[in-house]
């Protein structure tokens, strides 16, 4: 027996109830007797029910798009935040890195560290020295060269007090340098003529048990004092005692 227009359409109906996810309802609830009234939904309750589905799903996809319009407006402001502060974070990069790069050239005229790509980016990253590259002969020329360069402009735009200064330091210094050598000279000649006329044997490093340095000799008795010079020479004696020997 063919089914009647009436029986399709109750189908037709239920089957697009059964597609929305909203609907809790099974097919033989829809399309069976309900257990308290003891009749079947007819076609415009479920046609309603229908309906009443439609709306939710309407209502849903309109807040899917309004959430995904929204993250979307989001994502367009970050990126546009982003594009404003990028050449001022490109600025602020450069600014650093020249920065670090001034830094890192004094550290390498002062420690006689080369001023490679690589050791650039080595302290960059740990801000120390350690493990870095020793600089070439041709930077060490290149480092003294400036040293002088810059020496010499000092000079050429200094004061005359300036100048005056700088030449009483630098005859102290002279004076200073030309008192040792002449001491070292006279210390020489005592220790040849001491070895040569009076045969003393090189000054131990110990005595009686005890570190002979400047620190005992300046300590101990008087009458040792004699002792080591009467063995060992004037010479060695105050060698050892201006910590030279």
């Amino acid at each position: 027996m063919s089914e009647s227009i009436e029986e399709r359409r109750r189908k037709e109906v239920i089957d697009k109830i059964l597609t929305f996810p909203a609907n809790t309802y099974k097919r033989a609830f829809l399309d069976e007797p309900h257990p308290r009234t003891g009749r079947r939904y007819s076609i415009s309750e479920l046609e309603s029910y229908h309906e009443q589905l439609q709306s939710t799903v309407s209502v849903e996809d309109q807040i899917v798009r309004v959430q995904a319009e929204i993250y979307a407006e989001r994502t367009l402001h970050q990126l546009r935040m982003q594009q404003a502060q990028e050449p001022q974070r490109r600025a602020d990069q450069a600014k650093r890195l020249a920065k670090d790069k001034e830094t890192f050239a004094a550290l390498c005229r002062q420690h006689g560290l080369s001023e490679c790509e690589a050791n650039l980016n080595l302290w960059r990253g740990s801000q120390s020295i350690e493990g870095l590259v020793q600089a070439s002969p041709e930077e060490l020329v290149k480092f003294q060269q400036e040293r002088i360069e810059a020496h010499n402009e000092f000079l050429l735009n200094a004061d005359t007090e300036t100048l005056r200064t700088l030449a009483r330091e630098e005859h102290a210094v002279k004076r200073q340098a030309a008192v040792q050598t002449e001491a070292d000279l006279q210390l020489a000649a005592s220790k040849a003529r001491d070895a040569i006329m009076g045969g003393f044997p090189a000054l131990p490093d110990t005595w009686n048990g005890q570190k002979l340095d400047s620190e005992f000799i300046r300590r101990c008795s008087a009458e040792t004092q004699k002792l080591l010079q009467e063995r060992f020479g004037s010479a060695q004696l105050t060698a050892r005692l201006q910590g030279r020997g």
